[in-house]
């Protein structure tokens, strides 16, 4: 997006970069969307976040979708650290948050070529998580091996930092 917008000749930082860059994303998102009428076992990414104290979010992102770009890293920085300075209105604070991608639950799914599913999880979903992630990857228990994975699992000081910023967690 940032080469689009370079390409337009908007500096990153000017009003009408910011509208295109939140257009684009909603457009994604809703694309995205349009394939869940799919029935078939997805892979990719998911990030839960704080709607308030008490409430979560899942956000997902289907390789089928998104390809390569369905890694954390990417996906934080060019959605999910906008949607949240958006959420708690700290637009002023989206270059900040942009720097803690891994201070909220995530996860992954891996399709191999044999059928076998794979699900890891960093142990800090919310209830219910669950259920609600293999609904929206159309996940049955067949096939499926569920694991805590360190590699999911959140950073201290990306929560903290977040916290700080404002983010309830």
């Amino acid at each position: 997006m940032t080469n689009f917008l370079k390409q337009l000749n908007i500096a990153l930082q000017d009003p009408l970069a910011q509208t295109i860059q939140t257009s684009i994303r909603h457009y994604e998102q809703e694309k995205a969307k349009t394939l869940t009428e799919s029935t078939q076992p997805q892979a990719g990414i998911y990030y839960w976040l704080p709607i308030n104290q008490n409430q979560w979010k899942l956000y997902v992102f289907w390789e089928e979708f998104y390809g390569t770009k369905a890694i954390h890293a990417i996906i934080w920085h060019e959605y999910l650290a906008q949607e949240l300075a958006e959420l708690y209105n700290l637009k002023d604070k989206t270059k900040e948050i942009i720097q803690y991608p891994y201070g909220l639950p995530r996860g992954r799914i891996f399709k191999t070529k044999d059928g076998k599913i794979t699900l890891w999880h960093g142990g800090d979903q919310p209830p219910d998580w669950l259920e609600q992630v293999m609904k929206e990857f159309n996940l049955t228990k067949e096939n499926l091996e569920i694991i805590q994975h360190q590699h999911e699992q959140p950073n201290p000081t990306h929560q903290e930092k977040l916290k700080q910023l404002g983010i309830p967690l």
